[in-house]
Order: C-alpha cells, then sequence, then structure tokens
C-alpha cells in the first residue's frame, strides 16, 4: 500500500507541475490570477492522488512510473474538461493536453507491444474431454460431499473443465470459485477445494482449503496477491493448475519490462493457493517444476 501512495503522490505532482505550475509562475505578477492558479493547482493535485491511488489498488498494475504517466489520460480529460469550463485558463489547457496525449498514446502504444501467450505445455490433439459432465452437477457434489455452514446454492460456481497432465495421466479439472466473496465475508475465508473427473469414471471432489483465488476480494485475491510480492512485473493471464500431490496453483505469466525485452525476461509465477507463497521461474533458467501443465513464449 505504500507504494501505490507514493506513486500516486508522484503522479499527482507529475501532472500538477506539467500543468497548472507552470502556469502558476508565469502569471505569477497578477496577484488575484495567482490566487487563483493556487486554489486550482491543489485542488488538481488532491483529486489527481486520489485517482491515481484509487487506480493503482483496483487495477492492481504494476507499480512503476511508467505505468503511472500511461494511465494519467483519464484524469487528464477531466481536468480539460473543468478547463474548458472556466475558459480563462489557456496555458493550463494547453499543457493539459499535451500531457494526455502523450500519456494516451504511450497507452495505446501497449496495444501494439509484443504479447506473451499462456499455453498448455503438452501434446492435446488426441485427449478426449467429451466425458465431462456439466457444472450444474459438480456444485450438485459439493453441496452433497463438503460440509458448509452456509447454503452453496448460489455461492460456488464451476469454471468449464480443462484438461491436465497429473502423474502422467490426463484428467479432467474443474475450477470452482466463489461467487459471493464480497456479500459474505465472514463465510468467503476460502474455498472447500475443486473436482476433477478421469475417462470412465464420476467427477469427484478433492477436498482442501483454498485460502487465495483469482475469485476472492482484497487480501484472498489471487492476482493481489502476487501482486504483494512482485510489485514491478507486467503480469498477464493466469491458469489453474495442480502438482501431483494434488496441491492447488495459480500459474501467472510475467515480464519484466514491458515495452523493452532482452529475450530472457519473462517466465511464470507459481502461487500456491492454499498458503498464499509464491515462486518466480524466468524461462531463461529452466527451473520451472516439472508437475507445471503451461509454458509462456514471447516473439523473439
Amino acid at each position: 500500500m505504500l507504494n501505490v501512495l507514493i506513486l500516486s503522490f508522484i503522479g499527482a505532482l507529475i501532472c500538477t507541475i506539467s500543468t497548472s505550475g507552470i502556469g502558476l509562475i508565469i502569471h505569477r505578477s497578477n496577484y488575484m490570477d495567482f490566487d487563483k492558479r493556487v486554489t486550482y493547482m491543489i485542488a488538481s493535485f488532491i483529486i489527481n492522488s486520489i485517482y491515481m491511488m484509487l487506480f493503482l489498488y483496483v487495477s492492481c498494475i504494476e507499480l512503476t512510473i511508467l505505468a503511472v504517466i500511461r494511465w494519467m489520460w483519464p484524469i487528464l480529460v477531466a481536468d480539460i474538461i473543468i478547463l474548458l469550463i472556466l475558459s480563462n485558463e489557456e496555458y493550463e489547457l494547453k499543457s493539459t493536453c499535451a500531457l494526455a496525449v502523450v500519456s494516451g498514446v504511450i497507452c495505446l502504444s501497449v496495444n501494439f507491444a509484443p504479447v506473451q501467450n499462456l499455453i498448455f505445455a503438452h501434446d492435446m490433439k488426441n485427449v478426449d474431454i467429451s466425458y465431462a459432465v456439466t457444472s450444474d452437477e459438480i456444485v450438485a457434489k459439493i453441496n452433497l460431499e463438503i460440509d458448509n455452514s452456509v447454503n452453496n446454492r448460489d455461492r460456488f460456481s464451476v469454471e468449464s473443465p480443462e484438461m491436465r497432465l497429473v502423474n502422467g495421466k490426463y484428467i479432467a479439472i474443474y475450477h470452482i470459485t466463489d461467487n459471493l466473496a464480497m456479500d459474505l465475508p465472514g463465510n468467503a475465508d476460502y474455498i472447500p477445494g475443486y473436482a476433477i473427473q478421469e475417462k470412465g469414471k464420476l467427477p469427484e471432489i478433492v477436498p482442501c482449503r483454498i485460502y487465495f483465488d483469482t475469485s476472492l476480494v482484497n487480501s484472498r485475491d489471487a492476482l493481489r496477491t502476487v501482486r504483494r510480492k512482485y510489485k514491478t512485473e507486467v503480469i498477464g493471464n493466469y491458469k489453474f493448475d495442480i502438482d501431483d500431490d494434488g496441491n492447488p496453483y495459480e500459474i501467472f505469466e510475467y515480464r519484466e519490462n514491458l515495452y523493452f525485452s532482452n529475450g530472457n525476461d519473462y517466465g511464470l509465477i507459481i502461487l500456491n493457493l492454499s498458503d498464499g507463497t509464491s515462486e518466480k521461474y524466468p524461462v531463461s533458467e529452466s527451473k520451472i517444476p516439472e508437475w507445471v501443465d503451461f509454458e509462456t513464449t514471447y516473439p523473439r
């Protein structure tokens, strides 16, 4: 949280100095104009700080100055509208428009930057998944097999089954998510497990307490948990996976730098969903655990 506050302060300072701050210096000889500009500058700084703090916290993006500059443009557009209403802040309007354009161009450039792909590491050509059951059947089994003090009918949902290679066998994995984590914070401390199904067999619930997940919120949110440890990495796609002992994990792809790459600054972050511990595995070191069913590729 301290990093968020510091970057919010720096971002707001950049906005304020680049726009109304220089205008204040230019027009310091006019006391009435000076007084009005000081008021506007202080108000702008406070609003920009609050916006950036909320944006950085909610979006959970990488905590870097470049990321802050990239996402200045929404608040700068709001500043432009205010300046147009005031109609007599000519310098601030021009400088704010210029900074908004710079921020927008940087933000837009992300869409054209090379991106990673989180892909299945094994050959899936002849793997049959037609035997998988519906999500409703899995939810029904949760209600029957797991003892909980709350009604699970509306609380849990199940994502579409995906194949994983576990102990040399392909099995269907059903990732269970919590729909009411926001509404029932007292009852949403953990997800009671996940489901697996082998071909020719009925699905079964694997009971384990999953304390961190992408469907949970605040300190239990899987992405936020990873971000607390890896503050500046660019985190991309992610997938649910289990190891050969049945322990649940979330596999995240990451990059060290969004715009420039030497070809060795990307890899996987593996988050243990039971205890919240995580490890980073650069592709260049070739130390990714063998049980991980995903790999990340990056255009060279």
